[in-house]
């Protein structure tokens, strides 16, 4: 009974709607990456397939452009709501930024329409792009993609502020849902990228009418659309997130680019392995994710209070979570995943267990970076998230291209593993001492992914059995589950 008292409060409280929406966000990701690729495959076949991620990949490089403007227009917005609640002037030079960002990003769309730039960055021929409608699938996917950006990530996070992140993560998730459906259903009843484009412009469309309604109805700071533009505060605010927005550019030409630089490094036709096989491993992100987004407005209010314990205490904790969880996934899933792998593609691409082994070390560090790079992004610590963004990119881009010059399609692995570890060492020497924990946490995280990595790795080359590889990880969780307890109550003492 006390238990359950306990449950009933946590799921009644904000975090714990939070966590229930990222649960179903989880689950719509799922979904969405298991379901679309056999079916999308078995609609139009793999080489259409290739051009369709390509295409996805562009669209998203141009939503890239106004990442960096919107998180930092909404960071500003939580941060300053914590200390005055009269925050009007900064929702409105947000929206001013936001709609001179909507309209450049229009404009390169524009741009990138043209057939024989459209052919080179595609590497398809120019007959092809006119062939498929490419140029106005991208106009359809982009404008729609634009439109529901400014919802889901300025006008929905509104609602944090006011302590309702679990509304924003909730109407987000509906999106993802929407996104998921449309696509899925246009593919099949058209089998054409035009023709998806056009009906996911409308669905969502829709829905970001839907979505304003919302916003208007419940925030009462909500951006007044009635007054007219000042575009020159709104090339302030977006000269004051310009290094943010560089930032997420690169970060992006290292999650969505890189289709787009494993194009041009090896071939079309490697991207649907690399893009399945990372589809795969990126799935235990999503857990890490979940545990962190709905923490973040706790977190910009305790950096600007100074209360550096709360968040090293709040980071203790996710790194123990997320590193058990993430460990036995991966430990559980993945003498499962050649044989769903092959019907999940519906035998059109061929497996390939050492990428995997490297894509899944590479989500492993990163999950650990997660917490540490959102407090970065949403403190507006502009210049350390870009060193950080930067020292990941060249790192995967030189070592990317490489392998592509030796044609070994494990260097994209190797590739993504080296930029996230240089990159997280970057953070642990350079993030300030008042959000990091100890070294002596950190040098266990390094101890325990190193033996379960070395168990893996012995594992998928057959030197191991499963049964062993169970033993290893398990006992390997015990120590650093130990260590990890005795060293936060430690902390908690001091």
């Amino acid at each position: 009974m006390y238990l359950q008292n306990i449950l009933n409060k946590f799921l009644k409280s904000t975090y714990g709607k939070s966590i229930r929406w990222s649960s179903f966000s989880i689950v719509v990701a799922f979904f969405k990456q298991m379901l679309l690729v056999p079916l999308i495959l078995l609609a139009v076949g793999k080489d259409t397939y290739s051009i369709w991620l390509v295409l996805m990949a562009l669209v998203n490089m141009v939503r890239a452009i106004n990442v960096g403007q919107l998180n930092y227009s909404s960071n500003v917005i939580n941060m300053n709501y914590a200390i005055n609640k009269d925050i009007t002037s900064q929702v409105e030079l947000a929206k001013n930024a936001n709609i001179i960002m909507g309209g450049i990003q229009l404009i390169i769309i524009l741009i990138l329409m043209i057939p024989d730039l459209l052919s080179f960055l595609l590497r398809e021929s120019c007959q092809t792009v006119l062939d498929f409608h490419l140029s106005h699938s991208l106009l359809f996917l982009a404008t729609s993609f634009i439109l529901y950006q400014y919802c889901s990530l300025f006008l929905l996070r509104m609602f944090e502020p006011i302590g309702k992140i679990n509304i924003t993560i909730k109407y987000q998730t509906i999106g993802e849902f929407i996104d998921f459906v449309s696509t899925a259903m246009f593919f099949f009843m058209t089998k054409s990228i035009l023709w998806t484009a056009i009906g996911t412009f409308i669905s969502m469309s829709i829905y970001c009418v839907f979505i304003i309604a919302v916003v208007y109805k419940n925030i009462p700071f909500a951006p007044k659309f009635r007054d007219l533009i000042d575009i020159t505060n709104g090339f302030c605010n977006i000269k004051k997130s310009f290094i943010l927005t560089i930032s997420f550019l690169i970060e992006k030409l290292n999650d969505i680019g890189l289709n787009l630089f494993v194009t041009r490094s090896y071939n079309t036709q490697t991207v649907p392995l690399f893009n399945t096989l990372k589809t795969v491993t990126n799935s235990t992100m999503r857990i890490s994710y979940a545990m962190v987004i709905p923490i973040m407005p706790e977190m910009q209010k305790y950096y600007v209070k100074k209360e550096g314990y709360k968040m090293q205490s709040i980071i203790y904790k996710y790194w123990m979570v997320s590193t058990i969880v993430i460990l036995i996934t991966i430990t559980v899933l993945c003498p499962f995943i050649p044989k769903i792998y092959t019907i999940w593609t519906v035998g059109k691409i061929e497996y390939n267990n050492i990428l995997m082994f490297y894509l899944f070390l590479a989500v492993i560090v990163q999950s650990l970076a997660m917490i540490v790079v959102e407090i970065l992004k949403k403190t507006n610590l502009i210049r350390r998230i870009l060193f950080y963004n930067v020292l990941k990119v060249v790192t995967v881009i030189a070592i990317l291209f490489t392998g592509g010059f030796l044609h070994k399609v494990e260097y994209i692995g190797i590739a993504l593993l080296s930029g996230e570890v240089l990159a997280l060492a970057f953070i642990f020497v350079t993030v300030e001492k008042r959000v990091m924990p100890p070294f002596a946490i950190i040098a266990l995280q390094t101890v325990a992914i190193g033996l379960f990595a070395t168990a893996f790795y012995l594992y998928i080359n057959a030197i191991v059995s499963y049964l062993l590889f169970i033993l290893a990880t398990l006992l390997t969780i015990s120590i650093y589950s130990l260590f990890m307890i005795k060293k936060y109550y430690i902390f908690r003492k001091q």
